[in-house]
C-alpha cells in the first residue's frame, strides 16, 4: 500500500502518530492537498501524520490491519511516539474502527469525517431496531465487515472503559448521514460536530477545521468521557 508521512517539526516529547485512512475511490494524498495536514501545522500541533492507501477490500479482508502495523511500526521506533490516533473519511472511517477493534488498547482515539459504516440496508436494520444501542447482531446476519464495525461501536463505544475516544463529524445534507446518525446517540456531549454541506472535500476541510476546535488531541482529557 502507498504511503505519505509529514513528520512535525514541533519540538516536544508528547507526540502523537495520526494515521489518515481515505475512502473509496480517494487517496491519501487528499489529507494533505486538501488542508487537513495544513490545519495541524498551523496550530503547531506536535503530530506526525502518516497516510496510507486502501481499498474496500483491504478493509473486508483485514489485509489492511498488518499493512497498518508495520506502518506505525517504523514510524513510532524511529520517533519515539506513544500515542495513537486515526482519521477516517467516508469508507475510511470504517477502516478506521477496524484499526480501534484490533488495537483498542494502544489507540487514544480515532477521528470519523462523514463515515460509511454500512449499506443502506445495513443500517435501516438498526434503525428499525432503536439504533445501534438497542440493536443486537442476528444469527442469521452474516460475519461480514459492516456487521463486525457496527458491533464493535455498540459494545465499546459506550459502555467499555477506557475505549477509544470516537470524535464525528458529518454534513447535514450528505447522503450516507445516517451512519453518523445512528454513531451520534452513543458518543459524549462534545463530540460531534455537524456543519452545511454534502459527502466531499469541501465539507470534510470544514468538519476537520471545527473538530480541531474541540482540542481532540488534548493530553488533559485523555481517559475522560
Amino acid at each position: 500500500m502507498n504511503t505519505l508521512f509529514d513528520p512535525s517539526p514541533e519540538l516536544t516529547n508528547s507526540r502523537i502518530l495520526l494515521v489518515a485512512l481515505p475512502g473509496a475511490n480517494d487517496r491519501a494524498e487528499s489529507f494533505f492537498s486538501q488542508g487537513l495536514v495544513q490545519a495541524l501545522r498551523a496550530r503547531h500541533l506536535p503530530i506526525d501524520v502518516i497516510g496510507i492507501d486502501a481499498d474496500f477490500t483491504a478493509y473486508a479482508d483485514r489485509t489492511l490491519i498488518p499493512a497498518v502495523e508495520r506502518e506505525i511500526a517504523r514510524v513510532t521506533r524511529a520517533r519515539d511516539i506513544e500515542r495513537l490516533w486515526f482519521v477516517g473519511t467516508s469508507l475510511g472511517g470504517m477502516g478506521a474502527l477496524i484499526c480501534c477493534d484490533a488495537y483498542s488498547a494502544s489507540i487514544e482515539g480515532t477521528i470519523l469525517i462523514a463515515p460509511y459504516l454500512g449499506s443502506r440496508r445495513v443500517l435501516a436494520r438498526v434503525q428499525k431496531a432503536g439504533g445501534l444501542s438497542q440493536w443486537r447482531p442476528g444469527s442469521d446476519e452474516p460475519d461480514e465487515l459492516e456487521w463486525r464495525s457496527l458491533d464493535w461501536v455498540r459494545r465499546h463505544v459506550s459502555v467499555t472503559p477506557h475505549a477509544p475516544r470516537i470524535y464525528l463529524g458529518y454534513g447535514r445534507d450528505d447522503p450516507f448521514s445516517l451512519s453518523s446518525e445512528l454513531l451520534e446517540p452513543l458518543l459524549p456531549a462534545g463530540r460531534t460536530v455537524v456543519v452545511d454541506g454534502g459527502h466531499d472535500w469541501a465539507t470534510w476541510s470544514a468538519l476537520w477545521e471545527r473538530i480541531l476546535e474541540c482540542a481532540p488531541f488534548d493530553a488533559d482529557i485523555r481517559g475522560t468521557a
